[in-house]
């Protein structure tokens, strides 16, 4: 069943309305037709199954037949700060954070990040970055859309994680391997935990940058003995922390309490 984003008033409404880009490619590139079935998903946890009532020029009525809460199955959040990187990794990382499941990303400056947006070309590559979010929720079914930040110099996104109980910093000259032992010691932490996660440019951090990343409480980490690329490195990296945290913090984990229709084809 394909799926579709919907802005969160409108999910929760009786006939709701595609419009824009979501409703131009249900009814001109898929050619949809009254009577056949989609999922709406919000991006914050509800989704829909809905049946397509009419397909008109500038938009798609809807009638809801049935409606899903997505439980948020994990006692952690997954925060991630990534240091700028070019167009197209960027665009790529962003895609794998939905997949993976992180719950907020945070692109900020560093000293060796390029290109550096500023003023409207940091709000257009914003934009995108939601854009480009939304598509990978449809993709990989789930149903929860990160929080994008904007773009945020150095110490603003070291502020931002501070609350953390939980820091980790990947450096490519940091002996010590990521492990499950990097998140035992928040078990006494009451209520979901944050994971303050963060990946440098593609030259890397500066000794200074790391320097006060460790004045901040940040536990410095390696991916193993390879030199990865910052988008490769983005990914594993992430991928691991969700494992090991799962592993250290969640005995049970609990099933997903929303439908799992067939892959999108």
């Amino acid at each position: 069943m394909r799926r579709f984003w919907i802005p969160s008033d409108r999910i929760h409404e009786a006939y709701p309305v595609l419009d824009g880009e979501e409703a131009y490619h249900l009814s001109r590139v898929l050619r949809a037709r009254s009577g056949q079935s989609v999922l709406l998903m919000d991006g914050r946890g509800t989704v829909a199954e809905a049946r397509i009532q009419s397909v008109l020029r500038d938009r798609v009525e809807l009638v809801v037949m049935n409606r899903f809460c997505a439980a948020e199955g994990q006692p952690f959040r997954i925060v991630v700060a990534q240091a700028l990187l070019k167009d197209a990794y960027m665009e790529d990382l962003i895609r794998r954070w939905v997949e993976i499941g992180v719950d907020e990303g945070i692109p900020f400056v560093s000293e060796r990040s390029v290109p550096i947006l500023e003023g409207d070309r940091s709000r257009k590559r914003k934009h995108r970055w939601e854009t480009l979010a939304r598509e990978a929720m449809k993709q990989s079914g789930n149903p929860f859309l990160p929080t994008l930040r904007d773009l945020i110099d150095l110490y603003p996104m070291l502020d931002a994680l501070q609350h953390c109980p939980i820091k980790l910093l990947f450096w490519e000259n940091e002996s010590r391997r990521l492990s499950r032992e990097c998140f035992t010691f928040a078990d006494h932490v009451t209520g979901r935990i944050d994971i303050g996660v963060v990946f440098g440019p593609e030259g890397g951090f500066s000794e200074s940058e790391v320097a006060v990343f460790q004045q901040y409480g940040f536990q410095t980490v390696s991916l193993g003995p390879r030199i990865l690329r910052a988008v490769t490195a983005g990914i594993v990296g992430l991928a691991l922390v969700r494992f090991l945290a799962e592993e250290a913090l969640s005995p049970a984990i609990p099933q997903p309490a929303y439908p799992n229709p067939a892959k999108n084809t």
